[in-house]
C-alpha cells in the first residue's frame, strides 16, 4: 500500500487565458473573467498582501494570475 496521496487541484478558466480582470471595491476579492471558456472565477485575496507585500508590481500581477 502506497503512503502517497494525489490531490488534483482545479485550474482555473480550465487553463484558459484571462481576458478581463476586476478587483473589488473593499480590494478583498479579485474576478476574472475568460472569453474563451466563458467563466468568471472570483478569488478571495484579502490576505494575499501579506505574501506579495514588498514586491514589484510586475511580479504581485504574476503571483496574483497564479494563486
Amino acid at each position: 500500500m502506497s503512503d502517497n496521496v494525489s490531490i488534483e487541484i482545479p485550474t482555473p478558466h480550465n487553463g484558459e487565458p484571462i481576458s478581463m480582470m476586476e478587483i473589488s471595491l473593499n480590494g478583498k476579492y479579485l474576478v476574472t473573467y475568460s472569453e474563451a471558456d466563458k467563466k468568471i472565477v472570483v478569488w478571495n485575496v484579502e490576505n494575499i498582501k501579506d505574501i506579495i507585500e514588498g514586491e514589484d508590481l510586475k511580479e504581485k500581477q504574476h503571483k496574483l494570475l497564479q494563486a
